[in-house]
Parts: C-alpha cells; sequence; structure tokens
C-alpha cells in the first residue's frame, strides 16, 4: 500500500467511526424509547387492572356483608323460635304434672 492510501483511510477513520457510533446511538435511542412507551402501556394496563380487580373485590365483600347479616338475622329468628317452642313444651309439662 502507498503512503497516500493509508494516509487517506487514516484520515477518513474518524468520519467513519462517527457516523458508525451515531448510527449505534440513534439505533438505541430508538429501542429505549419503544421500551418505554411499552412498559407506560403496561404500567397502564395494569393499573386498569388493579381498579377493576379491587371494584370487583369490594362488590363481593359488600355482598358477603349483606349475606351475613341476612344469615344473622335467620339464625337468631330460629334461636328465638327454638326458645319459643321450649318455653312452650316445658309449659305443657308443668300443667300437665
Amino acid at each position: 500500500m502507498s503512503d497516500t492510501v493509508l494516509v487517506a483511510i487514516i484520515a477518513g477513520t474518524p468520519g467513519v467511526l462517527s457516523a458508525l457510533l451515531g448510527f449505534v446511538n440513534n439505533a438505541l435511542v430508538r429501542r429505549a424509547t419503544e421500551l418505554a412507551k411499552k412498559n407506560e402501556q403496561h404500567l397502564a394496563d395494569t393499573k386498569t387492572a388493579m381498579q377493576t380487580l379491587e371494584k370487583n373485590t369490594n362488590s363481593i365483600k359488600d355482598e358477603l356483608i349483606k349475606v351475613t347479616a341476612e344469615a344473622s338475622r335467620a339464625k337468631g329468628n330460629l334461636e328465638g323460635r327454638a326458645e319459643q317452642k321450649a318455653e312452650r313444651g316445658g309449659g305443657a309439662e308443668e300443667h300437665s304434672g
């Protein structure tokens, strides 16, 4: 190789390296931007899912409270009836004896 060719190669190397680094940098920036957008969408989807889950959980909790209260009332009614029946049954035994 002649000196002129070597000088031309060495002189052109910084420009080629700068262009290559610029290309790589742009590719990395694009990829980082894509990932950031994807992560933001995933976060928004997760937040929406959490809100839906919270709403459903609260609804289930409200229904459970209502059913528990109804069951408690029913239990009280049954216990009250059983006591009344026992009192009437006990009272009948006292009168017959």
